[in-house]
């Protein structure tokens, strides 16, 4: 169960539009000025974050939901339950984590894109393509499920390159100190 918790959390993170090294600098040595943060919580708030989150927790939701143990036996009334609680989970703390990351913007882009960021979004041609966001976010995380055992081989096959695999210490699961 906290397997699949942790995968929700994982997929909420790694989902955020924030991660880009566009701008390298010390944070703490920029306080963000009120216009940049202006804009960025326009440019949050242009973004419906929420419709977004749970669009991607619906399209991850059967792949977290086949990590519980027996998944095949888990009932569908339980299975619902766990989907309610995930989802909740994520809108209750998304305020606040969305109020908290809001001025990395300041740190990662200048106060003028940050500005033409929320200006695109704000537009009726940004405002049309988060409309269409949470569709396209699950449509693509139910596809992108079909890559992972592809991508689970392919990451084994080119381990297997550069260490042996075939050794008694690969065979063996490993042993928790006990």
């Amino acid at each position: 169960m906290s397997r699949l918790v942790s995968l929700a959390v994982c997929a909420a993170v790694l989902s955020s539009p924030l991660a880009s090294p566009a701008r390298a600098a010390d944070p703490a040595a920029m306080a963000p000025n009120a216009t940049a943060m202006a804009c960025a919580e326009r440019y949050m708030a242009a973004l419906d974050m929420e419709k977004t989150m749970l669009a991607l927790m619906k399209g991850m939701m059967p792949a977290m939901l086949e990590q519980l143990p027996d998944s095949d036996q888990v009932d569908a009334t339980f299975k619902a339950k766990v989907v309610e609680a995930i989802n909740e989970g994520v809108l209750a703390v998304l305020p606040e984590m969305l109020k908290d990351i809001t001025p990395a913007l300041t740190v990662h882009f200048t106060e003028a894109e940050i500005c033409a960021m929320a200006d695109f979004y704000d537009s009726p041609t940004g405002r049309a393509i988060i409309a269409k966001m949470p569709a396209y976010t699950q449509d693509t995380s139910i596809r992108s499920r079909r890559f992972v055992p592809l991508m689970q081989q392919e990451m084994l096959t080119r381990l297997c390159r550069k260490v042996d695999c075939t050794g008694a210490a690969a065979r063996e699961p490993a042993r928790s100190a006990s």
